[in-house]
């Protein structure tokens, strides 16, 4: 049996279904397509529960379609979904089998396992240990073998890249630091950390000052010449507290030195007389010869000053008169000569 053609749809609710009761006292619902479809009588709010039929024939319903039944078109769906529930109706509302999409009868396969998951994601998983996931990492300590550990030829090149450079300052460690890594990363050996190689070879001499010269290995004699060079490039050298004493009793001559200062001013001592000038002082100043010279003195001044007012008005009339006499001689002399002339 095939199913009918599709129609144009048309209003989706247009009233209540036409319902139709089968021999079993089912309830069937005919659609304008003339299919039937169970509907379930809605319960008022007083029953206690659904028909002991309605989930069977719903059942029945969702098996049919899963096997194959034909689906009904989605005109027909609208319409089921449209039907008026009773309010307070304790029975669920009804859904439309074909609206509803058949599950796989298989159980959920979705992946859970972390493990699977980090590998698939190109991951690393984390080690566990007694239950526990492992600290992460963390500083490493000095004395690593596998990183710290320095042999022969990593020793020979450390003291290689020192020679090349000698250096003085931060500047030439970090050329030879430079070095040494570019050396390690090219041979295979660990990397070392800032400060590692001037530590190291600090260490290394630090040897070479406590073992005497017989019993001190290659690297460290070598340490200790390189140090000797580094020393004579910034013009400085060792001093040893054997080598100061001897220096100073063969060549340099003992001289003591004498505290010397320059003399101090000598000091101003008060004369011890002090009362015997004052009474002298006194003395002078109340004698009465000195009382009555002391009150003559203004007259005597003002009669020396009069005597001077006195000469000098004596002296413009001396000026004067010597002035008329002069005048007087200057007219006469072309009378004289005249005179002179007629009687001679």
């Amino acid at each position: 049996m095939s199913d009918p053609p599709c129609q144009p749809l048309g209003p989706l609710y247009t009233g209540p279904p036409e319902i139709h009761y089968g021999n079993q006292g089912n309830h069937w619902v005919c659609y304008r397509n003339g299919n039937f479809v169970p509907y379930h009588e809605p319960q008022r709010a007083q029953q206690a529960g659904p028909t002991p039929q309605g989930p069977q024939v719903l059942q029945a319903t969702l098996d049919a379609r899963a096997n194959g039944a034909p689906s009904q078109p989605m005109e027909q769906a609208f319409e089921f979904s449209l039907w008026p529930v009773q309010h307070g109706s304790q029975h669920p509302i009804p859904i439309n089998p074909a609206l509803q999409t058949p599950l796989p009868h298989r159980r959920d396969l979705d992946l859970t396992h972390t493990g699977t998951i980090t590998d698939a994601k190109g991951l690393k998983r984390g080690d566990k240990v007694a239950g526990s996931r492992c600290n992460g990492k963390s500083k490493e300590r000095a004395d690593t073998p596998k990183k710290r550990a320095y042999g022969k030829t990593e020793l020979q090149h450390l003291f290689s890249c020192v020679e090349d450079v000698l250096p003085i300052g931060a500047k030439g460690w970090k050329e030879a630091e430079y070095q040494y890594n570019k050396w390690a990363k090219a041979n295979g050996y660990a990397v070392r950390p800032p400060k590692a190689i001037e530590n190291k070879f600090k260490g290394v001499c630090d040897l070479a000052a406590c073992e005497t010269k017989e019993e001190s290995p290659p690297e460290v004699k070598r340490a200790h010449e390189l140090e000797l060079l580094m020393n004579e490039r910034i013009g400085t050298r060792e001093l040893s507290g054997t080598k100061l004493q001897s220096d100073i009793d063969s060549s340099d001559i003992e001289v003591t030195a004498i505290a010397r200062c320059a003399p101090s001013l000598a000091l101003k001592r008060k004369a011890r007389t002090c009362g015997s000038d004052l009474a002298a002082k006194l003395s002078t100043a109340f004698d009465p010869q000195l009382q009555w010279a002391h009150n003559n003195a203004p007259a005597q001044r003002s009669l020396e000053t009069t005597q001077i007012i006195t000469l000098t008005q004596q002296l413009c009339d001396a000026h004067a008169l010597s002035e008329g006499l002069r005048t007087q001689n200057t007219l006469r002399r072309p009378r004289v000569k005249i005179l002179r002339f007629l009687c001679f």
